[in-house]
């Protein structure tokens, strides 16, 4: 029943989806003021900075504009009666295709929270990226807990269980689809991952640009203005906003599929990422 956590009690895993409901409202009231309207309109105080920073640069080859997050329908899951909501970052959509074939462009831009919902859903299962994602959610939690995972009669698929941000909201992608390195506009997304973090409360976010993102990530939170080792992928505790969250960083996930990195899954990935579900069980 919706406004009643549901439990698997075999598997001592939880979700509550009026608290995912809740964060999700919060999170359209802050896009619908500083990133997209109700009826799409484009106003970011800072996109026009963004997009100035393109002209002149050959090698960009679009700004898609407004891609916002994603928040499953049961991000608030619980473990052993621990909150383990799993936020993932990664540095911008990008293009999507559907299958083979390219998306056109309206497509791409001005994705609402839930648009973005709805193209997880199409790209669930095919999409190279969210394979590996999945892959390290099922670690996280843990491999012995089935999916989907049924309780109260209703079945909550994997997907539906966690968050999705990027480090940009606006994708400034080169011709094979690759972000272009402009730290100013970087920067200028921080205010609205910051607020995304501040409404979503994760006790877990995996960031997957180890060399340009995690850094960003690790500086906003409260010990970031004198951690050492600032980029240290290792799971650490950090603290955003007072609120307690486990932080780490991977490879991204299709380069290639998480399962077949071979050494890196098996050395670094896998115990990483068992490591930050023991560090969110004790928070």
């Amino acid at each position: 029943m919706k406004g009643q956590a549901m439990t698997t009690p075999a598997t001592k895993i939880a979700f509550n989806a009026a608290s995912t409901a809740a964060r999700y409202d919060r999170l359209q009231q802050y896009v619908h003021t500083k990133i997209l309207t109700r009826d799409r309109q484009f106003c970011c105080s800072l996109g026009q900075h963004c997009r100035s920073l393109m002209e002149g640069d050959r090698r960009a080859v679009d700004f898609l504009e407004g891609q916002l997050s994603y928040v499953g329908t049961h991000f608030d899951l619980s473990l052993q009666g621990r909150d383990v909501r799993i936020l993932l970052i990664g540095r911008e959509l990008g293009r999507l295709r559907k299958g083979a074939k390219a998306r056109p462009r309206d497509d791409l831009v001005r994705i609402t929270l839930d648009r973005r919902r709805e193209l997880v859903q199409e790209e669930w299962g095919n999409d190279p990226t969210l394979k590996g994602m999945s892959f390290d959610i099922r670690t996280l939690v843990g491999e012995d807990i089935p999916w989907p995972a049924t309780s109260n009669g209703e079945t909550v698929p994997l997907r539906a269980a966690f968050a999705l941000a990027n480090l940009r909201l606006c994708s400034v992608p080169d011709a094979a689809n690759k972000a272009l390195k402009k730290p100013a506009i970087d920067r200028n997304c921080l205010p609205h991952l910051r607020n995304t973090i501040y409404i979503l409360e994760p006790t877990v976010i995996i960031v997957y640009n180890v060399a340009n993102s995690l850094p960003l990530v690790q500086q906003l939170s409260d010990e970031g203005a004198s951690m050492r080792s600032i980029g240290d992928p290792a799971p650490r505790r950090l603290s955003f906003d007072g609120r307690s969250a486990v932080v780490l960083g991977l490879n991204h996930p299709s380069q290639p599929l998480r399962p077949n990195q071979g050494e890196y899954c098996q050395q670094i990935a896998i115990p990483a990422l068992k490591a930050a579900r023991e560090f969110a069980l004790a928070i």
